[in-house]
């Protein structure tokens, strides 16, 4: 089947580019010599060793040499138009961070909380073992291990469910992949770090007393 409209000859690719916005995956486009059609408007970009502002009056004055009939507006440095570009990502990432981090700071307060009374509701069994010959170091290294393993257990659901989850939040980033490792080992670092402080404060509370206490 013949193509519609005048056949046209390939004679260089290009590189991608954004034009529109710099999270969006750049669109499939066909440059093609602005003579061979009618555009309403035409965008062009100046290189200058200069101060980009100065150049404004330059600029308007070249173009109404050409065509004293033609507006210009939108003058504005590169790096004012990437910026605006890039405010509603950055307003996105702003909002899912703060976002982030108060889920992070409530997961670790329940995370000691859950734990700690854990710890607490044991003093009975902690306080036999005591009376029948654990030393109280052995008595914290066991209550460590056993909130340590159960925040692991955790971790591990977590961490799963969170790789599968963080595909999710792909349309939001920008240059970045979702499934960072940084972030994953540094998180479980801190639930692991909090969780051995959740077991281990009450735990030496508790090997201090005296078993017939």
């Amino acid at each position: 089947e013949e193509p519609e409209g005048p056949w046209m000859r390939i004679v260089g690719v290009v590189a991608d580019i954004r034009q529109a916005a710099t999270d969006a995956r750049p669109p499939y486009e066909v440059y093609r010599p602005w003579q061979t059609g009618s555009w309403p408007l035409l965008g062009f970009v100046v290189r200058t060793r200069a101060t980009p502002e100065t150049l404004a009056p330059t600029v308007r004055s070249a173009v109404r040499a050409l065509d004293p009939e033609q507006i210009v507006e939108g003058l504005r440095p590169m790096a004012a138009g990437v910026s605006l570009a890039r405010q509603a990502p950055r307003q996105r990432a702003a909002l899912m961070t703060a976002l982030a981090i108060a889920a992070l700071g409530l997961a670790l307060v329940g995370l000691y909380g859950v734990l700690a009374t854990d710890v607490i509701g044991r003093t009975r069994e902690l306080g036999l073992r005591l009376a029948l010959g654990a030393t109280p170091g052995r008595l914290v290294a066991i209550t460590v291990a056993r909130g340590i393993a159960l925040a692991a257990a955790g971790l591990a659901i977590g961490l799963a469910a969170g790789f599968g989850l963080s595909r999710l939040l792909e349309s939001l980033l920008f240059g970045i992949r979702p499934h960072d490792p940084l972030t994953f080992v540094l998180s479980a670092v801190l639930m692991l770090v909090v969780a051995s402080c959740a077991a281990l404060l009450p735990a030496r509370r508790v090997a201090r007393i005296e078993p017939t206490e």
